[in-house]
């Protein structure tokens, strides 16, 4: 299954309105192995922004990272991409899609009270070369991981 083509609008305006229509207003997106993603209007300056200095806040709309904003609901329902397990500091447990060629990350936060729903939190492209690396060291999802809060 091939990534979908690359959204090319001309404004920032134009993608955090496609945004909030496709992601935000339709509802949850469910996975392949049936978990469902939640999205809202407040993670758009989350994920389709990055800082302009390391470890500043995020400033600068990216529009590598727009441009590629259909391939969230493409790497969701694609079973066949690398899905790894991390636990946060504070216990919670995030889901990794990691789709290798790009490379490209999707990243959800499974919700404690109820480990079949998640809420997403951002999605990029990786440009630092450690980071493909960190990503493959936590254990890999299997069905029923989002289920345990520890590692």
């Amino acid at each position: 299954m091939c990534q979908p083509p690359l959204l090319k609008f001309s404004t920032e305006i134009e993608y955090r309105e496609y945004f909030r229509r496709t992601y935000v207003e339709r509802g949850p997106i469910t996975t392949y192995d049936g978990i469902e993603v939640r999205f809202y209007n407040n993670q758009f300056d989350h994920a389709f922004y990055m800082s302009s200095i390391r470890g500043g806040g995020k400033t600068a709309f990216d529009r590598t990272r727009a441009e590629r904003m259909d391939w969230i609901r493409w790497g969701l329902a694609n079973d066949s991409l690398e899905v790894y397990r991390r636990v946060m500091h504070d216990g919670t447990v995030r889901r990794v899609i990691l789709e290798p060629t790009g490379p490209y990350v999707i990243v959800c936060q499974l919700l404690p009270t109820a480990p079949m729903k998640a809420v997403f939190i951002t999605a990029y492209v990786v440009t630092d070369p450690d980071t493909v690396g960190l990503i493959r060291s936590n254990p890999r999802w299997c069905r029923g991981s989002q289920k345990k809060n520890r590692r």
